[in-house]
């Protein structure tokens, strides 16, 4: 699937019958949904620690010649520097790209509610949750507040 495709794909429609199509994923035993219109597409990249950094921040790696914030859900870090990761690269403008890190990929889903409370006391905020028209309940990422809150300095707003 190339990125104009899954750009085509990804109409959200807005108000209470709110429809949109998610990527499906796991991280660790968490099974996740981002918005489709927020994936680039799923790399392997390498990424280094970086130091003095959020706890979420895993490291910085590179893709096509960008820096790209590796974003982790997972305490784990990497046994070594420029470990390769499983990611979640998000489309953004930026110079700086974000990417999260996954350990599963599923498939695309249809997503017909979305609750923006946090889904576990575990999870960050940007986590909510998403209901699938056959009733499961799977975790919400919101792309757009997890990278302007990982943007921003600790204690910064």
């Amino acid at each position: 699937m190339t990125g104009d495709q899954v750009k085509a794909d990804a109409k959200p429609k807005t108000g209470d019958d709110a429809i949109e199509r998610a990527l499906h994923f796991r991280v660790g035993r968490a099974h996740l949904l981002l918005r489709l219109d927020r994936v680039a597409r799923v790399i392997e990249v390498p990424c280094a620690p970086l130091p003095l950094t959020r706890p979420l921040v895993l490291g910085l790696g590179y893709d096509e010649d960008r820096p790209v914030v590796c974003v982790s859900l997972t305490k784990t870090r990497p046994s070594r520097d420029n470990a390769v990761v499983k990611a979640v690269l998000l489309t953004t403008t930026a110079r700086v790209g974000w990417a999260l890190c996954i350990d599963e990929v599923f498939t695309l889903v249809t997503v017909t509610q979305l609750e923006r409370a946090a889904a576990s006391n575990n999870l960050p905020p940007w986590v909510g949750r998403a209901r699938t028209p056959d009733g499961r309940t799977l975790g919400w990422i919101d792309a757009d507040v997890m990278v302007s809150e990982l943007s921003e300095p600790e204690g910064g707003r």
